[in-house]
Formats: C-alpha cells, structure tokens, sequence
C-alpha cells in the first residue's frame, strides 16, 4: 500500500504497473465530493474498463488536481470513478509515469531518478549563465550581434530587455531544443548583463478529447537533461499537467537550481486561447529558461518571474 495526498486527503493506493490509469472507488469518490476534495469542473465523462479478472466495468474521468507521492507533487492527473462501492484504489500509470524510474524492495516504493536526492555542488555559480554567455560580463564587452539587439527600457529600474535576434544558432539552442528567442537583460546603471532567457513558442489546436500537447514533453526533457548535466535535482519542482478538461486554468510547470549566486529556471506559461474558425480551441504557450542572479530569491519572487 502506496500512502498518498490526493487534493489533500490522505489515501492509500494499491500500487498496479497494468492499470493505466488512478481509480478510486464509488466510495471514496463520493466522500470527496461531499466534503470538497473533488468539484464538479473535476468530473469528465463515462469510461468503460477491463478490471484484472477480465469484468467490463463502468467509469468515470475525472482530474486529479495534485497527488502528492513521498514528497513528490504531481499536479492534474487522469483519473477514473470505477462504479463499485468496494473497488480498490489503484496507482495506475497516469501517476507512475511522472514520477520515472523506481524500485519496489521490501513492499516500499524506492523512486529512483532525478528527483533522487543528491549532494548539491556550485556547478551552477561556476558556470554563470549559459554557454559562452556570462552573467556579470560588462556591457563594453558584449558580443557584436548584440549591436543590432531590439531593447525596451524599463524607466524605474533602468534595466533594457533585449532580443538578440542576431544571435548565432548555438546560442538560441539548449540541448538538442531549438529556441525561437534569446533574450538579455542589461543593468544600464552597472552597466552589465544580469539575465539571460530562452523563449519557445508553442500553438497547438485541440483536435480531440485527449490532446497531446509538445510543450510538455520538452518541458521534461530539459529538466531530466538539466539535472543530469549539472548532477543536482531541482531545488524545486511541479508539473501542472496539460489537459482538455481543465487547461484553461493550468498554471503550467515551474523548476529552479539555485546556486550561491546564480539560478536556472524552467517553466511553461499559457500566453492566448483562441478559437479557430471551425470552433476547435486554439492554445499559444511559451517555454522559457532564465539564468539570472541570486539575489536572496524565495520561491514566490522566482515564479513571479515568469
């Protein structure tokens, strides 16, 4: 037995690597609704699902708004009523797949992989922002495609943000993750960069019930590649995961490294929803990792960046 957060509610699930989704019972389905652990904009539509002794049986969809699993916060799973008061709570492959690799010794679920905690190491301060691009680097010495940069000023800081839009290839690619923008900020009072952004932007048309959505699978590439290149985990993570049902008011996935002086961020962030002209709905999203100094960051004044 898995214990588990599910919206809050302490719950234990039989784990099940051939269930495809999280199901909970009628029961339990029922005393989460009543007592505000589930909301109607949670509930989907009916499901038929083949049970482990071969039953046909008849469910419901619905959202799963945050699980949390020893310490891990999975945010909108998918998951279904089974109609039977005493059917099992089953952790299925909706939750399991997010959390990656993992060992069961001793009846325990040993998660294994880049959330694994590691010794944190100053890789990120020693690196200083990204490739040949350095934090602190003085504005006289900034390369020369930054002549032909568009900039804004902000009038109370007198910090210019930049698009580099003459940056060269390698520069506006992470891994192997081709970026639209590279974007600069540059203290025009010490005169200095002090931030770097990569920006991919995403449009994606919702042809049916359950849309895939690319900006999430590269999303978690760049943190399992990130985390592997730098040998830390994230010092914070979340993934609010993409769905038909309730993306309208998703806040997306934020992670963040924080060094002594530097942080790396990536997040998602919905910009638009439009409709197409045959009504299908229409989102834009933009995939944005920032390098920046650490200036006694908190959590909320790092995602408030975004």
């Amino acid at each position: 037995m898995i214990p588990c957060k599910v919206n809050g509610l302490k719950l234990k699930f039989i784990l099940d690597t051939g269930a495809s989704d999280v199901s909970i019972s009628q029961t339990e389905a029922q005393f989460m609704l009543k007592n505000g652990y589930l909301n109607k904009e949670d509930i989907g539509e009916k499901e038929y699902y083949t049970l482990a002794n071969g039953n046909i049986a008849e469910g419901v969809i619905i959202n799963l708004r945050e699980i949390e699993i020893g310490g891990i916060i999975l945010k909108n799973i998918k998951a279904s009523i089974i109609l039977e008061q005493k059917a099992p709570l089953l952790l299925g492959q909706t939750a399991l797949q997010k959390l990656g690799a993992y060992k069961i010794i001793e009846n325990k679920l040993i998660l294994e992989d880049y959330l694994a905690t590691k010794e944190k190491s100053n890789i990120i301060d020693e690196k200083n922002g990204f490739k040949t691009l350095k934090l602190g680097t003085p504005l006289d010495n900034l390369p020369s495609f930054f002549k032909t940069s568009e900039c804004s000023i902000n009038k109370n800081t007198n910090v210019a943000t930049c698009n580099i839009k003459d940056a060269p290839i390698e520069l506006k690619t992470v891994f192997d993750i081709k970026m639209d923008l590279l974007i600069a900020n540059l203290d025009l009072n010490a005169k200095t960069m002090i931030g770097i952004q990569l920006i991919k932007r995403y449009r994606t048309v919702v042809q049916s019930e359950n849309p895939t959505f690319p900006i999430m699978k590269d999303y978690k590439d760049l943190i399992v590649m990130y985390s592997k290149a730098l040998g830390i985990k994230p010092d914070f993570f979340s993934t609010d995961e993409l769905n038909s049902m309730n993306i309208a008011s998703t806040e997306g996935g934020y992670a963040y490294w924080k060094g002594s002086d530097v942080i790396l961020t990536v997040g998602t962030v919905i910009k638009d929803i439009k409709l197409t002209e045959d009504y299908k709905p229409e989102y834009f999203f933009e995939l944005k990792i920032n390098y920046m100094k650490n200036e006694g960051e908190t959590t909320d004044s790092i995602l408030k960046k975004f």
